[in-house]
């Protein structure tokens, strides 16, 4: 489908895939006909448990012109901290631009922030790597 059919066409899709189900809504922008789609959740493929859901919503990709995402996965992980130790990497003076706001986590998450001091030249090419 090429992108001025896309830029046209009716469908918006939204996703929320959750931790047991999958969960897809399709809305269509001439009709205001709103369909729900769900689905088991696949740990392994996320992407599956969206497909499938698309699908129960009687919609299709190449129909729409939008797809919002959103998990509650990602979000209960943090929240529960049951997620693998990592930290967040950032360039030197922006350790704190990825802050969401308040909330239980926000300390604990600021020291897992790590700044590095890097150099970037013209065209993006790194100047000063790593180390």
């Amino acid at each position: 489908m090429s992108s001025a059919v896309r830029d046209t066409a009716p469908i918006r899709l939204s996703a929320d895939v959750g931790g047991t189900f999958t969960d897809v809504a399709a809305f269509n922008e001439t009709t205001g006909e709103l369909k729900l789609g769900k689905a088991l959740t696949t740990a392994e493929r996320l992407v599956t448990g969206i497909e499938t859901g698309v699908e129960k919503a009687g919609s299709r990709f190449q129909e729409s012109r939008l797809f919002l995402h959103g998990t509650t996965v990602a979000i209960n992980t943090i929240l529960e901290r049951s997620g693998a130790r990592c930290a967040l990497l950032t360039t030197q003076g922006f350790r704190d631009i990825y802050e969401i706001g308040p909330s239980p986590c926000s300390a604990a998450a600021a020291r897992k922030r790590r700044p590095f001091a890097q150099g970037v030249a013209g065209g993006s090419v790194c100047c000063r790597p790593v180390t």
